[in-house]
């Protein structure tokens, strides 16, 4: 009786290991920023919306993103944190006075979408907008 019930204690013992989320083999990520991407950004203040192409190069964590049209040629920076949250930023001063531009959200496969702020020191003004994208 003891050795049925000790191998059934080591059993669920077994078990309860192999099935706990620590002990899970992580999820393959499907989410890589790399690339080109057409990004539409729309900000509801401005009733305004425009199409970017970015493109995202360094490593799958972080790098440069190329392509925000106030700043031709400009380069931002980029993070990807738990395989698919992301931010980037664009930072510059232009002909017009500092701007800083971040991008929060996720992506999954080859889409991404989040939010986006557009910060202008010249004027003085925060606007708030949305945006998605598809890798091309």
């Amino acid at each position: 009786m003891k050795s049925k019930l000790l191998v059934l204690l080591v059993v669920v013992a077994l078990l309860g290991l192999l099935f706990h989320p620590a002990c899970k083999t992580e999820e393959e990520c499907t989410f890589s920023i790399l690339g080109t991407w057409q990004v539409t950004i729309t900000i509801p203040v401005w009733s305004y919306t425009w199409t970017e192409t970015l493109i995202f190069s360094g490593s799958t964590a972080s790098g440069a993103v190329l392509g925000w049209q106030y700043e031709p040629g400009h380069t931002g920076t980029y993070t990807v944190t738990n395989c698919n949250t992301i931010s980037f930023l664009f930072e510059y001063n232009g002909h017009y006075g500092y701007t800083y531009v971040p991008f929060n959200g996720t992506g999954t496969g080859n889409t991404m979408n989040g939010t986006m702020t557009y910060y202008d020191d010249d004027y003085g003004t925060t606007y708030n907008g949305t945006f998605t994208g598809t890798k091309m």
